[in-house]
């Protein structure tokens, strides 16, 4: 019995250090899977290494989206990509939006980053359907401003709807009615929204 005992201790001794030894000379981790080729430094195929198999690349994080506000250089005034971060992919488009009417955030607009949509401005509603998005604001929308303050907030609108819209078409309505035009200088809306203002 003693002699038995005796025997599994110094199995064990000699199964640990041997384990340490392989550690140090070939890099082996004894509670990693055996693998060959760290000591004959041999090609074993790997399924998932083989020229039929390709491992996906990352996708881009969906949950994420661009706001387009406005900045100024001097006497000229462009488009500022703003990016946001959603909690999920399914409000994406809702929460674009909502962050388009919201406006810039304090930090942006320290950086000196605006908006052309008048503050008071609110998204009353957006539908969805497999191909499109329709989008409901309020009137304020068109009050205030000249021809070019028109043009630049409908720019800002459509440029951020668009993108957010992930090739899905969008219409505009304004309380309820889908438009042709907004403002009393009539600036024309292209159905579903284009980029070509």
């Amino acid at each position: 019995m003693i002699r038995a005992i005796f025997i599994i201790l110094i199995t064990c001794i000699v199964l640990a250090i041997g384990g340490f030894f392989a550690k140090e000379k070939f890099g082996l981790n004894v509670s990693e899977s055996f693998n060959i080729d760290k000591i004959t430094g041999g090609v074993t195929k790997d399924p998932a290494q083989t020229p039929e198999h390709h491992p996906e690349k990352p996708k881009k994080d969906d949950t994420e989206s661009e706001v387009y506000f406005l900045t100024e250089k001097g006497q000229d005034v462009s488009l500022s990509t703003t990016k946001k971060d959603f909690k999920t992919s399914s409000d994406k488009f809702r929460s674009t939006m909502e962050a388009l009417f919201s406006g810039p955030n304090g930090f942006e607009k320290i950086a000196g980053v605006y908006s052309e949509i008048p503050p008071e401005t609110k998204l009353l509603g957006i539908k969805e359907d497999k191909n499109s998005y329709t989008i409901n604001i309020s009137d304020d929308f068109e009050k205030g401003g000249g021809a070019d303050s028109m043009k630049i907030r409908v720019k800002q609108l459509v440029t951020t709807a668009t993108q957010a819209a992930d090739g899905k078409d969008v219409y505009l309505e304004i309380e309820g009615k889908r438009v042709e035009y907004v403002g009393g200088e009539g600036i024309i809306i292209l159905q579903p929204l284009q980029r070509n203002l």
